[in-house]
């Protein structure tokens, strides 16, 4: 008989995942405030040359490179879906599960690390955004919601506090966006089913993301919550590639369903705002080019929504069974 998989209670899963965001948190306070760390890694050179960039990978190429990759992604999507045989599809599970896998150990591994990166991304964006409101006191809440220009040209006026880790952790997420594609290519590779809802959001939010920071639309709560459950979802399936049960899987799809809530709440908000002042208007560059801010905005609401009603869908066809309502079983989507 197959041994049963250990379960780790969910104090513990907390506690992990409390102890690596108050890891990473003093880690980016660290790399602003101590010397030795804030010379090695030289933020400010970071920093002037994603301002030399212009907020994108390869200059205004941005959009063909996430068009291609977008592109070659959908193919092997469905082909995957669409056009693998089942002994195909089977053989690659057999590889794939075998004791000792390449492919399983390498799983564990990429969880792991996304789940490090999203913490550090996470506190990356929330700790200058606490320190520029209430320590600093250069900027307040309804500034960064309505004014992208603050995430991206803050540090220049904030050179002893951690504002200059905004513009750089909101480039790093956005590029942050393109390797978690291979979130499906473990998927096809280990002969598992891609659901509609797994690559529509890889696909949406990794052209969003591009879209927002391109314009420089005020996305930034936005990351801080994204970046936030993504810990939470990586330690979860990095858990479960080591064979090890969580108990959680039923709240992170309430987490993930909360995100999208808060989402269109932010959004409507932000066209409320704008439509009672003229001072939440984007920033200079939405504000020169009011069409760019509605259609960001219309892109915005399309995508918060159509999450919520899938996710509610998902959620529903998942734990709304009388066994699973009871016991919480299930696996939360890997978005």
């Amino acid at each position: 008989m197959a041994s049963k998989a250990a379960a780790e209670p969910t104090a513990t899963t907390v506690g992990v995942v409390g102890v690596g965001i108050a890891v990473t948190a003093a880690f980016n306070w660290a790399l602003c405030h101590v010397e030795p760390l804030k010379s090695a890694v030289n933020l400010k050179a970071i920093h002037d040359e994603i301002q030399r960039q212009g907020h994108a990978p390869l200059g205004y190429d941005v959009v063909t490179f996430s068009a291609v990759s977008v592109l070659l992604y959908y193919i092997m999507v469905q082909w995957h879906n669409h056009m693998r045989t089942k002994a195909s599809l089977q053989a690659s599970r057999d590889w794939a599960d075998a004791p000792g896998s390449f492919v399983g150990k390498a799983l564990i591994w990429w969880n792991m690390g996304l789940m490090g990166l999203s913490m550090l991304m996470f506190t990356g964006l929330l700790v200058p955004l606490i320190d520029i409101i209430f320590v600093q006191q250069t900027t307040d809440l309804y500034k960064v919601m309505c004014n992208g220009d603050v995430t991206w040209d803050i540090a220049s006026n904030d050179p002893k506090g951690t504002a200059i880790l905004m513009p750089i952790y909101m480039y790093m997420f956005m590029l942050s966006k393109f390797p978690e594609l291979i979130d499906t290519l473990f998927l096809v590779v280990r002969g598992r089913a891609a659901p509609f809802l797994h690559w529509y959001h890889h696909i949406s939010v990794l052209l969003y993301v591009v879209i927002a920071v391109y314009t420089k639309y005020p996305g930034y709560p936005f990351s801080i919550i994204n970046s936030f459950v993504h810990s939470v979802m990586y330690y979860y399936y990095g858990r479960r590639a080591m064979g090890t049960t969580l108990k959680i899987a039923k709240y992170i799809t309430i987490i993930q369903l909360s995100q999208m809530v808060v989402g269109i709440l932010l959004t409507v908000l932000f066209v409320g705002a704008h439509s009672m002042n003229n001072t939440c208007d984007g920033g200079q560059n939405l504000k020169a080019s009011p069409e760019t801010l509605y259609s960001v905005f219309a892109c915005t609401a399309v995508m918060y929504g159509s999450y919520l009603w899938l996710f509610a869908q998902f959620y529903v066809k998942r734990y709304n069974t009388p066994t699973k309502k009871v016991t919480g079983v299930g696996t939360p989507l890997k978005i």
